[in-house]
């Protein structure tokens, strides 16, 4: 487990862009966050998703879809990356920059478990190397809940924990892969919107529903 990053800190996506405060998001009350025992007396215990057939035939039967807003199947994408022959990462974005939403950190204050479950099945499932979490950059409670909560594990996939910039572009996912190579927090124009990660590079821009 490593400090969360601050190599994304540097440089505003537009001078003297407006900020405007995480009200809401950082002081969320009346719900305890999970511990790991807890979460794996409600739930049990993850299974091993390493090949990921069952996985993926299931979210496929379920007709499992993205929550980005195109409500791309997941599956399909899933298999798509799996199909570039593993390695890269998976990022669990958690980056929400709407005003006044904060379900993204109502489930790592709370359940941070079952994200992360999702986020190593998704390693397993695609062949990945290892996998971040990405979150807004002031977001401090959610940050310390999902520390905490890699704390309690073991024997997962290298996970971080990276921080964006304050921004609303900073969760669109051609920015962040283009961050995880070195580049800006910006995006980039790619031909297929549902694919957005390059085939000559080792990040893969999954994250995870």
């Amino acid at each position: 487990m490593t400090a969360p990053s601050s190599e994304v800190r540097s440089g505003a996506l537009v001078a003297g862009a407006a900020v405007l405060a995480r009200q809401g998001s950082e002081h969320l009350t009346g719900v305890a966050r999970e511990d790991l025992a807890a979460h794996t007396a409600r739930l049990r215990p993850r299974e091993p998703q390493l090949g990921g057939t069952p996985l993926l035939d299931a979210m496929e039967a379920v007709r499992l879809t993205g929550r980005g807003g195109g409500h791309f199947p997941a599956a399909v994408k899933w298999r798509s990356v799996q199909s570039q022959g593993g390695g890269g990462t998976v990022v669990a974005n958690a980056a929400e920059g709407e005003p006044a939403i904060a379900k993204d950190a109502v489930l790592l204050q709370t359940r941070p478990h079952l994200v992360l479950d999702g986020l190593v099945s998704a390693i397993e499932v695609v062949g990945a190397a290892d996998g971040v979490v990405w979150i807004h950059d002031g977001a401090d409670a959610t940050a310390r809940s999902v520390m905490a909560a890699l704390a309690e594990r073991a024997g997962d996939p290298p996970i971080r924990v990276m921080l964006a910039p304050d921004r609303y572009l900073s969760g669109e996912a051609t920015g962040i892969i283009r961050t995880l190579e070195g580049g800006p927090t910006l995006p980039r124009w790619v031909p297929d919107p549902a694919r957005p990660w390059s085939p000559s590079t080792s990040t893969s821009g999954l994250a995870v529903p």
